[in-house]
């Protein structure tokens, strides 16, 4: 079907302004892009085929976290799990002379589930403010259910590949 109920519905506390526990739980719905449907070409490693087939993926996501600010800073460090059915995925379905043949497919089950965490500290001069800031996420994914398009083997339990597992930012803002 390519219908589907979306939302998200939380909850924020904030009794004494600087600590905000927080809770939210979403549905989500993503139908597949053109490319994912029409595309046929090269790629990177190989040629893309299009699939007409390709259902949309929905899914049911949780984030379960604290922001929290102290005059000035402030940061947060937050959970999500992401459980996905007829996740989209980009992958190899056969082998020809020029290379891979990739395709979009769905897998029937997949969890994407991770920690973030964020900060900032400005810093005031003479002549404006210089703001440190920093995020960083660690994040799996799992195929909970799925076959491998091109040998056939059940991929349930294995990790679900193109998920970043590790990402760091730090950087400098000046404002005038």
């Amino acid at each position: 079907a390519r219908k589907a109920l979306t939302g998200d519905i939380g909850v924020v506390s904030n009794p004494d302004g600087a600590v905000s526990p927080f809770v939210r739980f979403g549905r989500s719905y993503r139908h597949p892009n053109l490319e994912e449907m029409l595309f046929a070409g090269p790629a990177t490693v190989g040629a893309i085929a299009p699939n007409l087939l390709v259902e949309p993926e929905t899914g049911h996501n949780i984030d379960v976290g604290i922001k929290l600010r102290t005059g000035r800073y402030s940061g947060s460090l937050s959970y999500f799990r992401n459980s996905y059915d007829g996740f989209i995925s980009t992958e190899i379905v056969a082998a020809a002379p020029g290379g891979p043949l990739s395709q979009a497919v769905n897998f029937s089950d997949v969890r994407i589930q991770g920690l973030e965490a964020g900060g900032q500290a400005p810093v005031t001069m003479a002549y404006g403010s210089l703001t440190l800031f920093g995020t960083a996420a660690f994040t799996r994914g799992d195929v909970r259910a799925g076959v491998n398009p091109l040998t056939g083997v059940s991929l349930a339990g294995t990790p679900q590949d193109n998920i970043s597992p590790l990402k760091a930012q730090l950087g400098l803002r000046f404002s005038d």
